[in-house]
């Protein structure tokens, strides 16, 4: 079920997945084109600048993306239901987890530390808290 909290969420797939199609052209079915045309000074500003079925391309793609991803990490949280319900048990307790307890509760980070700080909170960080 999708809750209000997840209407920001849902907004902002949406809004990446058609970037990804409209602005970057990362479709295999509609190939490396760019079809925004908002910021074009030759495109009237009415309607699109391609036709009726192009859009319907452009919806299904989208939706194709979104439904992917939502696949995907559905199938992730299955598969990590048992770290997942540590993670929550641990902010129920403490309510304020650093990367050093994020560390110890669920392993080091598969691809190394990205960040330039510690990721601690006091140190401006960004910790986990529970909402």
């Amino acid at each position: 079920d999708v809750t209000t909290g997840a209407q920001d969420d849902l907004e902002r797939v949406t809004k990446m997945a058609y970037a990804m199609v409209v602005d970057y052209g990362m479709s295999d079915r509609l190939g490396p084109l760019n079809y925004d045309r908002s910021r074009d000074q030759d495109t009237p500003l009415h309607g699109n600048p391609y036709s009726d079925a192009t859009a319907q391309a452009i919806d299904e793609e989208v939706r194709a993306l979104v439904d992917e991803a939502r696949s995907r990490a559905k199938t992730l949280l299955r598969k990590e239901r048992a770290l997942l319900d540590d993670l929550a048990a641990a902010l129920l307790d403490q309510e304020v987890l650093d990367s050093d307890a994020l560390a110890t509760l669920l392993g080091e980070r598969p691809h190394g530390d990205s960040t330039p700080t510690s990721g601690r909170a006091s140190d401006g960080g960004e910790a986990v808290r529970k909402r």
